[in-house]
Order: C-alpha cells, then sequence, then structure tokens
C-alpha cells in the first residue's frame, strides 16, 4: 500500500509537471501571436522529460492514460494498478492546468479586452472569454476537419508515438542515459508534425482535464461543442486509446519477430563455429603428428581461453539443448 501511495503521488505531480510547462509554452505562442507552435512543442516535451527524471524511478512516469493501458494489455504493467495510475494522471492534469490559468489569468484577460474574438457573444448580459484563449488549453479541430478523420488521425500520432516510446525503452536499442532525452525529441516532433488537424492531442488526461477547467471558469459548454460535442471524447479520449493499444500489440509482435530472427542468426554462427572446429579436427593425419605434439602447448592455451564469440555461442547452445529437453 506505502508504494502505491507513492506511485500515486509520482504520478500526479509527474503529470502536473507536464501540463505546466506545456500550457505555458502554448501560452507564449498564443499570447505573443507567434505563427510558429515552436514554443508550445518545447513546453510538452521539456515537461516529458523534466517529469520522467522525478516520477521515472518511482512510478514509471506514464504520465498519461494511454500509455498506462496499453502497456498492461502486453503485460508491462499490472492490471490492479491501472485505476489508480489514471486517477492521479486525471488529477494531476487537473492541479498542472489550474496552476498554469491562475499564472496567465491576467495575461489572457488583457490579451482579450485588446483582441477580443468573440466580443459579440454574451452569457446573462456579460462577455464571454474568446476560444482563442482557450486554445491555450486544449485542442480544437481545424475548420476543414470531420470526426472519423480526426480520430484517424489520434490513432495514427498516438500508435506511433508508444511504439517509438516501446522501442526507446529497450536498452538493446537506446542506452539508459538517453531515453529520457530521446523521449522528450520525439515528443517535440509529434507534436510539431501532428498539429495541424487535431493539436496532437496524444494524451487523453492532457486534454480533457483542462476542458473541465475552463468549464468552471467562464467557458461553459463551448469547450464541449466542437464537431457537434463528439470531438472531446471520440477524439480526444477513445482515439488516444486506440492509436496507444495499436502501437503497443504492433511493437510487441515486431519484437517478438526481431528476437526470433537474432536467435537464428546466433543459432546459425553456432553451427558455423561447430563445423570448423570439426573440420580442423578431421584434417589431422599421421604425417601431421609430429607437428601436432609440438603445437599441443598452444592448443592448451586457447582451450583455456576461447575466443568471446565461442564461449557466448556455447553458452546459448547450452540454453537452446536446456529449453529443448525440458
Amino acid at each position: 500500500m506505502h508504494n502505491i501511495f507513492k506511485e500515486f503521488i509520482a504520478e500526479v505531480i509527474g503529470t502536473a509537471i507536464l501540463m505546466l510547462l506545456g500550457i505555458s509554452g502554448c501560452a507564449c505562442t498564443v499570447l505573443t501571436k507567434s505563427p510558429m507552435n515552436l514554443a508550445c512543442g518545447f513546453g510538452y516535451a521539456f515537461g516529458v522529460v523534466i517529469a520522467s527524471v522525478f516520477a521515472g524511478p518511482i512510478s514509471g512516469a506514464h504520465i498519461n492514460p494511454a500509455i498506462t493501458v496499453a502497456f498492461t494489455l502486453i503485460g508491462k504493467f499490472q492490471w490492479r494498478k491501472v485505476p489508480i495510475y489514471l486517477l492521479a494522471q486525471y488529477l494531476g492534469s487537473f492541479i498542472g492546468s489550474t496552476i498554469a490559468y491562475s499564472l496567465y489569468f491576467e495575461a489572457m484577460n488583457t490579451f482579450d479586452m485588446e483582441n477580443f474574438f468573440d466580443k459579440n457573444l454574451t452569457l446573462n448580459n456579460q462577455q464571454q472569454p474568446s476560444m482563442k484563449m482557450a486554445s491555450i488549453f486544449i485542442t480544437t479541430p481545424a475548420e476543414h476537419l470531420t470526426l472519423l478523420p480526426a480520430m484517424w488521425d489520434q490513432i495514427v500520432s498516438t500508435g506511433l508515438l508508444v511504439y517509438a516510446i516501446l522501442f526507446i525503452g529497450d536498452e538493446m536499442n537506446t542506452p539508459k542515459l538517453l531515453q529520457t532525452f530521446t523521449t522528450g525529441f520525439i515528443i517535440f516532433t509529434f507534436i510539431i508534425g501532428f498539429n495541424f488537424n487535431c493539436g496532437a492531442i496524444l494524451n487523453p488526461a492532457r486534454d480533457l482535464a483542462p476542458r473541465i477547467l475552463l468549464a468552471f471558469f467562464g467557458y461553459n459548454g463551448r469547450v464541449f461543442a466542437h464537431l457537434n460535442y463528439n470531438f472531446w471524447w471520440a477524439v480526444g479520449i477513445v482515439g488516444p486509446h486506440l492509436g496507444a493499444i495499436i502501437g503497443a500489440i504492433s511493437y510487441y509482435y515486431s519484437s517478438k519477430m526481431r528476437q526470433s530472427f537474432i536467435d537464428d542468426e546466433n543459432m546459425f554462427q553456432l553451427n558455423q563455429v561447430i563445423q570448423t572446429k570439426s573440420i580442423t579436427s578431421n584434417a589431422a593425419s599421421p604425417d601431421n603428428i609430429d607437428h601436432h605434439n609440438s603445437s599441443n602447448h598452444h592448443r592448451h592455451q586457447q582451450q583455456q581461453h576461447p575466443s568471446p564469440l565461442v564461449t557466448n555461442l556455447q553458452m546459448y547452445q547450452g540454453k537452446v539443448n536446456t529449453e529443448f529437453q525440458h
């Protein structure tokens, strides 16, 4: 119980860090009218890096419900912890979004007063905050986009993201020291590359929690209204979860195929070594007895110190024979 509580707190704080830095980057982009989305990308990318450094040793730094569920389906996480992790991630996202809102509240109000995009929109004779400010916190579909293409966008992008994260997490592919920073670089690439259609959601907690927050602070149901009130759940929640599951399963089977290929290659090399040693032994003849005796000492030394390749392959053959016997 003590360990799961620590993991819960780590996921809460890690996700809060992610959201605080990510929203801060997006605030810089919107409030300065920057034509590029680089600040937003850097904010979320380094948010992942810092959150991973903090929460990684404790909880694994999932900080994403889609990743938690996908990892569980391929046996990399325990089902009993899933509800606790998901609660921590959504709570952490809400906390991080709230802190960010408190930091930029005055700046957003000033920006709205000077550039009020929704000046004619009123509720109870009061002007409402513009949806331009909401874009700092939540994602919105492009004007040309319909529901199914929007879902497909999230399935593809989140699937590729999870596949990449699993690939990087394998120390055979990426040294442990570089895994965190490589993941941050990939997050940056995905946010910039998949931003056009839906804003690169990639994380259900990253989108739903701030959407709920804005509903409490004057945006009301407008933050849920996109695509006939289907965007927030179909694209923001279902899409990333489906993509993450597909990405995780794809990696699971492709890694099995890769391991099978490596095993076959090792067995081939082992057979080559065995055949070479057999041919060498059979080549000995009576005419070469004297030469054979004179080289006994040298051969004895070689047998005492075999090459690393031969040693590894012999160990592998023993492992294969043991598994075959069982």
